[in-house]
């Protein structure tokens, strides 16, 4: 689904260019655009932790996040590879059985058979790979680039119109002593007749910016801010900051503190399982659990208090009056 090249890392080359270029302006955008991508990437990658593999994490979680399966194999020598798989048999569902050519992200290939010295790990129940990462990565590529029109829009720049080279001329001078701190005085064939007699105008003023509009920047950001809080909610971390448009009681707090729990322990389970199988085949001793940041799935104080404490518009829910009652309305009534 996804490039997942071993080192998909750019040459230092790549910026030898100009940036006003046709070319450079091209590759900030591609590189705008890789850059929301491998965020929301490496922020999924990081929800797990192995201990006892033999290779970099990166090289199994990779393949899950991008295809949605991947395979653990030993060669005769005792060494371990993941890698891709191609095969030719199926069980009565459709799974993937006996022989099978796995492939590493390196290119080189073994011919090993599943269930007697390769296991088959899917990312989730589905065997899908992460198909709302480039969809959010999108998104916020759209409101990059929408912030930065809005800031280009903000700005109080009017541009003076002059009627002839030689008042460019000296209201460009007189522009240059103003970031000087100087003052200039401005001369030019025809004054009297414009400023004295009644004439036009010698400088027209032309607006192209709209800094009145600045205000439209915060609802920008925080339709920003609602996209990240989306992704991590559904990948397991609840952000707390609770929108000032709006009360959020407890409740509702401690609903999405739940509905985190749901997707990355469909994740988890499919990797302890597989890594339960790779231990019992290959008499290994390698590990899964979530990482550090994840650590709050397995908390319940942490889930249901700690976060709803630090927002003014909750109440904790052990410390809040009506703890004691049944928090059901139904039952209330």
């Amino acid at each position: 689904m996804f490039d997942i090249a071993p080192f998909p890392f750019f040459g230092f080359d790549i910026f030898d260019f100009n940036p006003k270029s046709k070319k450079g302006t091209e590759l900030i955008k591609t590189l705008n655009q890789y850059k929301n991508f491998w965020t929301c990437y490496q922020l999924v990658m990081a929800m797990f932790d192995y201990e006892g593999l033999p290779f970099r994490k990166e090289f199994l979680e990779r393949l899950l996040i991008s295809y949605g399966y991947a395979v653990l194999g030993q060669t005769e020598d005792g060494k371990i590879h993941v890698g891709f798989f191609s095969y030719t048999d199926k069980d009565e569902n459709g799974i993937p059985e006996g022989p099978i050519t796995l492939t590493t992200l390196n290119g080189e290939s073994y011919d090993l058979e599943l269930g007697k010295n390769a296991v088959l790990c899917f990312n989730n129940e589905l065997r899908l790979p992460e198909l709302m990462i480039w969809n959010y990565a999108e998104t916020f590529n759209e409101t990059d680039v929408s912030l930065k029109a809005l800031l280009k829009k903000a700005r109080l720049f009017p541009i003076p119109l002059a009627k002839d080279s030689k008042t460019k001329n000296a209201i460009n001078d007189a522009l240059g002593s103003i970031d000087s701190g100087n003052i200039n005085a401005i001369s030019y064939d025809g004054i009297k007749s414009d400023l004295l007699d009644g004439g036009a105008d010698p400088v027209t003023m032309m607006h192209l910016t709209e800094p009145e509009h600045t205000d439209k920047l915060q609802y920008m950001s925080k339709f920003y801010d609602d996209q990240l809080r989306r992704f991590m909610t559904f990948y397991g971390n609840p952000l707390s900051s609770a929108s000032k448009m709006a009360q959020v009681t407890a409740a509702e707090l401690e609903g999405y503190t739940t509905y985190s729990r749901i997707y990355p322990e469909v994740m988890l389970k499919e990797r302890q399982a597989f890594i339960e199988e790779a231990n019992k085949l290959f008499k290994t001793d390698i590990k899964v659990d979530y990482s550090k940041a994840w650590d709050h799935l397995k908390n319940d104080i942490v889930l249901n208090n700690e976060e709803v404490a630090n927002d003014d518009t909750t109440e904790d829910v052990e410390t809040a009056p009506d703890s004691e009652q049944d928090s059901d309305p139904v039952d209330q009534e």
